[in-house]
């Protein structure tokens, strides 16, 4: 399956939950952490807007200091798992030329899938699971996405 050409004008970046407080229990959490930050810095590049989301950010911290998100359009808290919330559709209705959204973060069987699932889809992910034998799973319905 191809995913085509990725056009900076039509894409919108979003980044999932990525809070010190997971560190602990994601397995290879500073090469995600190194992954995310090419993708932001690619945002900030070819200019395309950023859309960051904090699980339960009370409880669970704060996105981790080493990413450079403060390029964001926005950021908001969230306390379910997909990342379709009103902030987020809000940005998505009041920009329909993005029709591509790059989806990174962790917890792909959480999270990542969770926010795949209402339209619009992802095209790609950047993501790992804290566990590797739970990636491939949501992975492969990602694809079918």
């Amino acid at each position: 399956m191809s995913i085509g050409r990725i056009i900076a004008g039509r894409t919108a970046m979003f980044c999932c939950d990525m809070q010190d407080k997971f560190r602990p229990s994601i397995k290879h959490f500073p090469a995600i952490l190194s992954n995310c930050n090419r993708l932001l810095e690619s945002a900030k590049i070819l200019k395309v807007p950023l859309v960051v989301t904090e699980q339960y950010p009370q409880g669970l911290g704060a996105t981790c200091e080493e990413l450079n998100t403060a390029h964001y359009k926005i950021k908001c808290p969230k306390t379910k798992f997909s990342m379709v919330i009103p902030e987020v559709q809000t940005f998505l209705q009041n920009n329909p030329n993005r029709q591509t959204v790059i989806l990174f973060g962790i917890e792909v069987t959480k999270c990542i899938l969770w926010s795949t699932l209402p339209p619009p889809a992802p095209t790609q992910t950047g993501s790992l699971h804290s566990r590797e034998c739970d990636r491939q799973g949501p992975t492969l319905r990602l694809a079918r996405v």
